[in-house]
């Protein structure tokens, strides 16, 4: 049986991770939104585990941990593909482009 406590700590914990994605999100939505239509960004495989690797980083960095070396150099691969997105030069895999 859950406590109080216990549920407000769960509560904190699952508001925690949403303000994480949305940070992600919107850092993802800088590189995105010129070039591709975003109607159906939310439900696209390729946004949404960029979206998920940002947010990882971002909770190693919130919690003042090192960002495990996999999980940076899939940070540093997304990364280069959002900036290729911006230049043009890439697109989101399912997604329009404008």
């Amino acid at each position: 049986m859950f406590t109080l406590a216990s549920r407000l700590l769960d509560d904190r914990k699952v508001a925690d991770a949403q303000d994480l994605l949305d940070e992600a999100s919107a850092l993802a939505d800088e590189y995105l939104t010129r070039n591709h239509d975003m109607t159906n960004a939310g439900s696209n495989r390729w946004v949404k585990h960029a979206v998920a690797n940002v947010a990882a980083v971002l909770y190693c960095e919130r919690r003042g941990n090192p960002v495990p070396a996999s999980l940076q150099a899939k940070f540093d691969r997304v990364m280069e593909s959002l900036k290729a997105i911006l230049a043009g030069g890439r697109s989101v895999p399912g997604l329009a482009r404008k």
